[in-house]
């Protein structure tokens, strides 16, 4: 199925949509062909790590994803491989990532605060000690990136989000609303999307099955339409991202958006 075929079997909603590069099996570059047509923007999931190798791109494929970018009319936003914190490889593997992957010109560079002393040792003190130190690991990323705005920094589930509310105001950066997230915590999302989407530039969805980052058919409808009702009526200019893995889980979750979009139309 050609790239045009595909764009056809799906409306484009205002919003942008977008998903990861894993979604058939193959590199980045294959998954990018493969999407290019489908979606507005490919979020690049990068790892570095013992168990499942490296998948950062050398200049040979920045090439190819610049060509991409071009022929379907793509943008890219870039997930950096480590939730930034207290271990030095996570700074210096986030600043390896950004350097390779500026020729892109990513829409955004997704990270994850480090907030494994949050979960394990909720207290006051604990908070505060935590706030200073994401302060120093923001500035540094923001320093590397050069632009605030394109450091989207993306709540998880396990402590609350609101714990890095100053933080995102102070240093002028971004945010990436996972509401997948949200969902996991049993948080309805709309009233964290309200006080927030001005300020937010991607947006994960994904549906929660048996685990999280599965297709959204999993995940009750009107949860789904709700969500992207508030976007339309807000006039949300920025990208929904199906943080999904996987060809199926793809191909049912742009079915469920379609229906919905018709439903809203």
């Amino acid at each position: 199925m050609d790239g045009q075929d595909k764009q056809d079997n799906f409306l484009q909603p205002s919003y942008k949509i977008g998903t990861t590069s894993y979604i058939i099996d193959g590199d980045i570059p294959a998954n990018v062909r493969y999407l290019g047509g489908i979606v507005d923007d490919v979020e690049l999931v990068l790892f570095d790590d013992p168990v499942h190798g490296s998948n950062i791109p050398d200049q040979t494929v920045i090439k190819q994803l610049i060509n991409y970018a071009v022929e379907y009319n793509l943008t890219y936003t870039v997930h950096l491989p480590m939730d930034v914190g207290h271990d030095p490889r996570s700074h210096s593997l986030a600043k390896q990532v950004i350097a390779v992957t500026k020729p892109l010109n990513p829409v955004a560079f997704i990270m994850h605060f480090d907030g494994e002393t949050l979960t394990n040792n909720p207290y006051t003190e604990t908070k505060i000690c935590w706030q200073n130190d994401a302060r120093k690991w923001l500035k540094e990323i923001i320093t590397f990136v050069g632009d605030p705005k394109l450091v989207c920094i993306e709540n998880l589930e396990g402590w609350e989000p609101e714990i890095f509310d100053d933080i995102v105001t102070e240093s002028g950066v971004s945010r990436c609303v996972d509401v997948g997230h949200l969902w996991l915590e049993n948080r309805d999302p709309l009233p964290y999307l309200q006080k927030h989407l001005s300020n937010t530039r991607v947006i994960h969805l994904h549906g929660i099955g048996d685990r999280d980052h599965q297709s959204l058919s999993y995940t009750d409808k009107s949860k789904i339409s709700a969500v992207l009702a508030l976007l339309n009526q807000e006039n949300y200019t920025g990208i929904v991202t199906l943080e999904i893995f996987g060809e199926e889980d793809f191909l049912s979750s742009m079915r469920v958006l379609d229906e919905i979009e018709l439903q809203q139309d």
